[in-house]
């Protein structure tokens, strides 16, 4: 997918992806807000900016590879409001029994 960053705001407008590739200052949550746009790097405002731009929600048996999964948080949880959508991973393989195979990044703690 093509970067669609703002000529003015760079990747901090309302409706960009991607990052700008700019030199960061080496503090991790400034280097984020400056170079990254918020679909970018957050899971819920990639999923809203996918389904704006032509994406579709789709059963899991029409899954294939390269799709986008969204979790949306379904139980209690102090930290992420009901129906929020705090992680996304990406279908790698869809098996002949219909089993859909992933990746994901998580946490290093």
């Amino acid at each position: 997918m093509q970067k669609k960053i703002d000529p003015w705001s760079g990747a901090r407008g309302d409706d960009t992806w991607g990052n700008t590739g700019g030199i960061g200052i080496g503090i991790d949550s400034v280097d984020a807000s400056l170079y990254y746009s918020q679909t970018w790097a957050g899971a819920e405002n990639q999923q809203n900016f996918m389904l704006k731009h032509g994406g579709e929600e789709v059963p899991q048996y029409r899954a294939r590879p390269g799709d986008i999964i969204h979790y949306e948080q379904q139980g209690p949880n102090g930290e992420i409001e009901h129906v929020n959508t705090p992680h996304a991973a990406v279908v790698t393989a869809v098996m002949p029994d219909g089993e859909v195979k992933y990746t994901q990044h998580q946490d290093s703690v």
